[in-house]
C-alpha cells in the first residue's frame, strides 16, 4: 500500500504500479483455463455427434422390415417370400406333426410379424417327412406306472395299457406294436408316435377268469351226465311168470327157442 501511495505521489509516466504484472498473469491464466474447458466440451460434443452418426449409418437405424407370415408354406415358397424383403432363410430344426404336410415351415425365429433389419437371417423350423425314431427302452417286468413313465420319458407319445390275467398286479408281461400286433423287445427303433401296447397283469381278472372257467366246466359236466342217462318215457316191456310167485321178470331170449 505504501508502494502504491509512493507511485501516486511520484506519478512517473511509463511505469506500472507494484504487483500489476502478477494480476495480469492471473487474469490471463483464468482465461486460458476457461478456453481449454470450452474446447474440451466442444470436442466431446463433436465426438458424440460423430459417433451417433456413425452408429446410425452402421446399424441402418430406421431401416426395418417385417418378418412375413410363412407358416404352412413350402421351403421354396418361404425362401421366395424372404427374398422379396431382402431377408435370408436358414433351416435349424425339424418337428413332426401328423396334421401338417411334410417339409412345410412350422415356425420362425424371430417370430412372424417382428421388425428386423434387411439382410437378416431368419431361422425356420420345418415339418419332417416322418416321425423321429428312437430305441425302445427295457420295460418288461416293470410296474405299469414305471413302464409308462419310462416310455414317455424316452419320447413315445402313444402308450396303451391292456390288462390281461396274471398272477401279480400291475406287472408288464409283454410289449407289442399297436399297429402290427408284433411283440417288441428293448432296442427296437420305432417312431415316437408308434402305438405301444403294454400287456399288464391283473390278479382280479385272473380270479374272475378262473371262476368263469369253473362255471363253464361244471355246466359241461352236467350236460354230459344228462346225455348218458336214458330217458324214462315208460316202463320196460316184461312178461308175467306165474311160476315165480307172481313176480314179473323180463323173459330170457334163450327160452324163445
Amino acid at each position: 500500500m505504501a508502494d502504491y501511495q509512493s507511485y501516486k505521489e511520484n506519478n512517473t509516466p511509463g511505469t506500472e504500479p507494484p504487483g500489476e504484472p502478477a494480476r495480469k498473469r492471473k487474469k490471463g491464466g483464468c482465461a486460458l483455463i476457461v478456453l481449454n474447458i470450452a474446447l474440451i466440451l466442444a470436442t466431446g460434443v463433436l465426438l458424440m455427434w460423430g459417433a451417433m452418426g456413425f452408429l446410425k449409418l452402421y446399424t441402418r437405424w430406421g431401416d426395418a422390415v417385417t418378418v412375413p407370415e410363412v407358416a404352412g408354406l413350402s421351403r421354396a415358397e418361404a425362401e421366395e417370400a424372404f427374398r422379396k424383403l431382402d431377408l435370408r432363410m436358414e433351416i435349424i430344426d425339424s418337428v413332426f406333426v401328423d396334421s401338417a404336410k411334410p417339409g412345410v415351415v412350422m415356425d420362425t425365429n424371430p417370430r412372424q410379424g417382428s421388425k428386423v433389419k434387411s439382410d437378416r437371417v431368419i431361422f425356420v423350423t420345418v415339418n419332417a417327412n416322418s416321425a423321429r425314431q428312437i430305441a425302445l427302452p427295457q420295460v418288461l417286468q416293470l410296474s405299469r406306472r414305471q413302464a409308462v413313465a419310462t416310455l414317455r420319458g424316452a419320447g413315445f407319445t402313444n402308450v396303451i395299457e391292456r390288462f390281461v390275467p396274471g398272477e401279480f398286479n400291475d406287472l408288464v408281461l409283454a410289449v407289442k406294436d399297436g399297429t402290427t400286433g408284433l411283440a417288441l423287445i428293448s432296442g427296437n427303433r420305432l417312431a415316437v408316435n408308434t402305438p405301444i401296447v403294454l400287456e399288464v397283469s391283473s390278479a382280479p381278472l385272473l380270479d374272475s377268469l378262473m371262476m368263469v372257467e369253473d362255471a363253464l366246466l361244471r355246466d359241461s359236466l352236467a350236460k354230459s351226465s344228462g346225455e348218458a342217462t336214458p330217458e324214462r318215457g315208460g316202463e320196460p316191456t316184461t312178461s308175467p311168470d306165474t311160476g315165480n310167485g307172481g313176480n314179473t321178470t323180463q323173459s330170457d331170449p334163450d327160452d324163445w327157442f
